[in-house]
């Protein structure tokens, strides 16, 4: 998902005017789009011209193609969901860096808000404030500028970017494999982050593990009930990290046969498993960065 930042403010509260400044500046190094949450009834073709003729003719979607730019036209019944707009822009533009939007104040995405009054920031959750643009009148709490400061605004956008793109890259490079009884099991990516990123949970609070390439959690089970979806308490389970294998405290190992417990429950397998082997590699990341 592209990164995406609302800038919210009351009518007139120089939302625009901030937009126009941080594309100005963003557009030099970074691919940028823009939304625009309007409640009027949008007009861009010339009336009586061709293209305006197509769209209340009744097309579903209207092209108009000049030289150097598109312009898609759709008639819509009822709002389409910022899912899905987003969905439409990133298939559209696929390289894009980053989306500012101006509005949607009800989505939950981060958001820079202008405002002179401390009571208008009630209306958001404060996990959804990123920062606050005001004259200085009031402290809010939150990083706070002035309409002025776009190096301060453009900077705290920029952090969000790049802690955004930092978990992506990891993701990206973290590749997990589970085998059971010697066979491969197939999943699909959000179950392997959720798989993988529990593992990277529990093995970070080992002693002395950094810089992690390979991990790799060896259990052999000498029951595994498929009904109850149970293994009792006949299970070795061994970690390993970069091929050296280390030391689990009982705790650490019973978290690790949960998980190990959770996944296999949550699969079709065709028999009870005996040995499973979970495998994550990763390309020149450190553990920190990963999780």
């Amino acid at each position: 998902m592209i990164f995406t930042i609302s800038i919210v403010g009351l009518h007139e509260s120089g939302k625009t005017t901030l937009i126009e400044k941080l594309i100005t500046r963003l557009k030099n190094k970074y691919r940028v789009g823009s939304v625009k949450h309007s409640q009027k009834n949008i007009e861009f073709d010339k009336k009586g011209s061709d293209s305006w003729r197509h769209v209340k003719a009744g097309t579903e979607l209207t092209c108009v193609l000049s030289e150097n730019q598109f312009i898609l036209i759709q008639n819509i019944k009822h709002d389409i969901s910022l899912k899905k707009l987003l969905y439409l822009m990133e298939r559209a533009m696929p390289k894009l860096d980053i989306i500012l939007m101006e509005g949607f104040k009800r989505e939950n995405i981060p958001k820079i808000i202008l405002t002179k009054s401390p009571d208008f920031l009630k209306e958001f959750k404060p996990d959804e404030i990123l920062a606050v643009v005001n004259d200085g009148s009031f402290e809010s709490g939150y990083p706070q500028f002035t309409r002025d400061d776009i190096d301060g605004i453009l900077q705290i956008i920029l952090d969000a970017f790049h802690e955004k793109e930092s978990r992506h890259v990891s993701h990206e490079r973290m590749k997990v494999k589970l085998k059971i009884n010697g066979e491969n099991v197939a999943f699909n990516r959000f179950v392997a982050d959720v798989l993988g990123n529990a593992v990277l949970g529990l093995t970070a609070v080992l002693k002395g593990v950094d810089n992690v390439k390979t991990l790799l959690v060896k259990a052999s089970y000498s029951h595994f009930d498929l009904v109850k979806r149970d293994s009792g308490p006949d299970i070795v389970l061994k970690l390993f990290v970069n091929d050296k294998e280390l030391p689990l405290r009982d705790f650490v190992q019973h978290q690790f046969a949960n998980v190990l417990k959770g996944i296999i429950s949550s699969i079709k397998v065709d028999s009870p498993p005996r040995e499973v082997e979970l495998i994550i590699n990763w390309s020149e990341t450190q553990l920190t960065d990963a999780k």
